[in-house]
C-alpha cells in the first residue's frame, strides 16, 4: 500500500512538473511572438520613416537650391560684382548661408543644413537617430532653361534601442527652372538699375516678309532664346561670356538702359556681345523696308549669324 501511494504521488508530481514546463514553454513562445510582432512593427515604422526622409530631402534640395540661386543674385545685386566661381559660391551659400563675409538673408531657416536638423528633430520624437554625411554637391546645366542639382550623401538611420539600423549612400536630384530669375549681365552692367528677368520666347519666326511685329515684341518684352554661341545662365552669374551648348541670349533694349542714365553703345544688341568687348560686323535696320519700324539703334552682328537668326537680312543695310 505504501509503495502504491509513493508511485501515485510520483506520477502526479511528474504531471505537475510537465504541466509547469509546458506552461512555461507556451508562455515563452507567446512572449517571443509578441516581441517579434513589436520588432516587426518597429522595423516597418522605421522603413516608412526612411521613405519620408527621401521625400523630405528631395523637397529640401529643391527649396534650398532655389533660394541659394536667389541668394547668389542677391549677392551680385548688392555688391555689384560677379561671382568668382559659380559652383564654389553656390556650395558655400548652400551650406553656410554666406559668400565670404556676405550673409544671405534669404537662406535663414532654409539652408540644406536646416532641413537636416528638421529631419533629425522629427526622428528624435520617434526614438530614431539619424546622421547625414554629404559626399558631394554638383550644380550644372543639361539644358538652356533648367539648372540641375545633384547631392550625394551617406545616410545612417538607427533605432535608439539598438534594435536595427540602416546605412546607405544615395544621390538626390532636383531640376530648377531659370524662368523668372534675373540675368546678372544686366544687373552688373546697369549698376543694379535694370532688373532683367528671364522669360523664354517660343517663337522662331521673327520677321515675315517686311513684317517685324514679332521681332519688335521680342525686343520690347526682353525675351530669351536658346543659343549655342551665348553663355548659359550659370556662366552669366560669373560674368563668363564664352559660348555654351546650353546658352541663352536676349536683345538689349537700349532705350531701357538710356532711361536709367546708361550711355548707349554702338554694338550688336545681342546681350553677351553688347555687354562684352568684341568688335563685330553688323547690319542695321532699313525702316523703309520694315513694318512696324524698329529703333534706330537696332543692329545685329553677322559674326555669330544673329542677323540671319532674327531674319533681318532682307530689311537691313550695312551699318
Amino acid at each position: 500500500m505504501r509503495n502504491r501511494k509513493g508511485f501515485f504521488f510520483t506520477v502526479i508530481a511528474i504531471y505537475l512538473v510537465a504541466a509547469l514546463m509546458l506552461s512555461a514553454l507556451f508562455y515563452n513562445k507567446y512572449q517571443m511572438r509578441r516581441q517579434a510582432a513589436v520588432d516587426s512593427s518597429r522595423i516597418l515604422a522605421m522603413n516608412d520613416f526612411i521613405k519620408d526622409v527621401d521625400s523630405d530631402l528631395e523637397r529640401g534640395l529643391y527649396i534650398s537650391g532655389f533660394r541659394t540661386l536667389l541668394g547668389l543674385e542677391e549677392y551680385i545685386s548688392q555688391t555689384g560684382n560677379y561671382l568668382n566661381n559659380t559652383e564654389d559660391a553656390f556650395q558655400e551659400a548652400f551650406f553656410n548661408r554666406s559668400i565670404g563675409n556676405y550673409t544671405i538673408g534669404l537662406l535663414n531657416d532654409s539652408s540644406f543644413s536646416d532641413w537636416e536638423q528638421k529631419i533629425q528633430s522629427q526622428a528624435e520624437s520617434l526614438n530614431i537617430g539619424t546622421n547625414f554625411t554629404v559626399n558631394s554637391l554638383e550644380i550644372t546645366q543639361e539644358s538652356p532653361w533648367n539648372v540641375e542639382l545633384y547631392i550625394n550623401l551617406t545616410m545612417l538611420v538607427y533605432d535608439t534601442t539598438g534594435m536595427a539600423s540602416w546605412t546607405r549612400q544615395k544621390t538626390i536630384h532636383s531640376s530648377i527652372s531659370i524662368t523668372g530669375f534675373e540675368d546678372s549681365l544686366y544687373t552688373v552692367n546697369s549698376y543694379g538699375r535694370v532688373a532683367q528677368t528671364i522669360e523664354q520666347d517660343e517663337n522662331t519666326a521673327f520677321v515675315s516678309g517686311n513684317n517685324t511685329a514679332v521681332l519688335l515684341n521680342h525686343l520690347d518684352n526682353s525675351l530669351y532664346t536658346a543659343s549655342a554661341t551665348a553663355p548659359s545662365f550659370l556662366m552669366r552669374l560669373a560674368g563668363n561670356l564664352s559660348p555654351s551648348p546650353y546658352g541663352i541670349e536676349s536683345l538689349v533694349n537700349v532705350s531701357k538702359l538710356a532711361v536709367q542714365g546708361i550711355p548707349a553703345r554702338s554694338a550688336s544688341i545681342v546681350d553677351y556681345i553688347y555687354f562684352g568687348t568684341r568688335t563685330t560686323s553688323n547690319l542695321c535696320i532699313d525702316n523703309s523696308k520694315a513694318e512696324p519700324d524698329l529703333p534706330s539703334w537696332f543692329m545685329l552682328d553677322t559674326d555669330d549669324s544673329h542677323a540671319s537668326k532674327y531674319q533681318i537680312t532682307g530689311i537691313s543695310r550695312v551699318c
